[in-house]
């Protein structure tokens, strides 16, 4: 594996190891597509995004997505296995049993993470939501408008 680019905590890590020397540092191997999957998002997202509002965030939004895709097949494959579980243990629209909640939607916990990561303070409101079960079918459990 050929590094091309210098780390560039490089000093923070010599620094951290010279005020503490008890203390361990990992280093560990990454492949560099996902290296490169992850600075095309860094890029993306680069600038002041707070919640996803624009056009332009949802295309950010997307990529997520697919780096998650990409990155974790196997999670993202269970996922889809769980979701007709989940929507058959529903009632029509999304209901629970005695009607006292509707889901709308179930993410995978990685992926609302990564979500956060980006959009700090990005509510999982209703509104969100069904523009996010509109574009991504996969993640709709019921109640859709």
């Amino acid at each position: 594996m050929k590094i091309i680019k210098p780390d560039p905590f490089l000093a923070v890590y010599k620094y951290e190891k010279m005020e503490h020397p008890e203390k361990k540092l990992w280093w560990l191997a990454v492949k560099e597509k996902d290296v490169d999957d992850v600075d095309k998002l860094v890029e993306l997202s680069h600038g002041n995004r707070e919640t996803v509002e624009r056009p332009q965030d949802w295309v950010i939004l997307e990529e997520l997505l697919k780096f998650f895709i990409n990155r974790w097949p196997d999670e993202f494959n269970e996922f889809k296995k769980t979701v007709p579980q989940i929507r058959a243990s529903r009632r029509k629209g999304g209901y629970t049993q005695n009607k006292e909640m509707m889901y709308l939607a179930s993410l995978p916990p990685r992926f609302e993470r990564l979500i956060k990561a980006v959009f700090p303070r990005q509510q999982f409101d209703k509104d969100f939501i069904y523009k996010l079960i509109r574009r991504y079918k996969v993640f709709s459990i019921g109640g859709e408008r």
